[in-house]
């Protein structure tokens, strides 16, 4: 007899455990669902009002190959040639008037990095410029690469392939080489030199909206 109420008590025991178990799982999955719906309530929303989309100036050349994404703001008479990407996402990104993208480049931000781009900018074949200034009338080389916070001044000429490194400041119609970039010369022809080059470019891009150039197809 003692021995079967031993065996009573113990099934009453796992009877009541398991439906304690029960219990503590619902509770846990109404909580989990009330954290799920907080979070939708609190985040998507925001995703949605900070919703940011490319504006693009007048009578620029946008090739249909371009990617341009975000917070951007793209001025007049520009050039943004084929495979170019501009993402604008962490932060906005500005092109003035008459600049021209050259094929291939790339222009990125970090969440405290801008990048900014003057009047009269030429960024040639296949350049990087990430969260950076440059200034009007400049030339930025072929596969040059301009990083977080560097600032070059107007009139300047970045060579090809060279690297100006983080908050680097590059003065006034200066010519850099190397890796990392190094002013070897200053020149005030620079300036007209870069003025020059974007001339040609505003041309391009006006014949490429003109649709001179055919673009070959299968």
């Amino acid at each position: 007899m003692y021995h079967q109420s031993n065996q009573i008590s113990l099934l009453l025991f796992f009877i009541i455990d398991f439906h304690k178990n029960i219990e503590t799982n619902r509770s846990n999955k109404k909580n989990h669902m009330n954290i799920i719906n907080y979070k939708t309530l609190r985040e998507i929303p925001s995703f949605h009002m900070q919703k940011k989309s490319p504006q693009i100036g007048p009578l620029t050349y946008i090739d249909k190959t371009a990617v341009i994404i975000g917070d951007v703001i793209i001025g007049k008479n520009c050039g943004i040639f084929p495979q170019a990407v501009i993402r604008g996402d962490q932060n906005n990104i500005t092109i003035d008037d008459e600049s021209n993208i050259q094929d291939g480049c790339i222009i990125h931000v970090d969440s405290t990095h801008k990048a900014s781009i003057g009047k009269k900018v030429s960024v040639g074949h296949g350049a990087i410029i990430h969260g950076a200034t440059i200034k009007d009338a400049c030339i930025i080389g072929m596969h040059a690469t301009i990083l977080n916070g560097a600032v070059v001044k107007k009139g300047s000429i970045i060579g090809a392939n060279a690297l100006v490194t983080q908050d680097s400041v590059i003065p006034e119609n200066s010519l850099v080489l190397g890796i990392p970039g190094k002013v070897v010369k200053q020149d005030d022809s620079f300036y007209d030199h870069a003025i020059k080059n974007a001339e040609t470019y505003t041309r391009l891009s006006k014949e490429h909206l003109e649709n001179k150039y055919a673009r070959y197809r299968k």
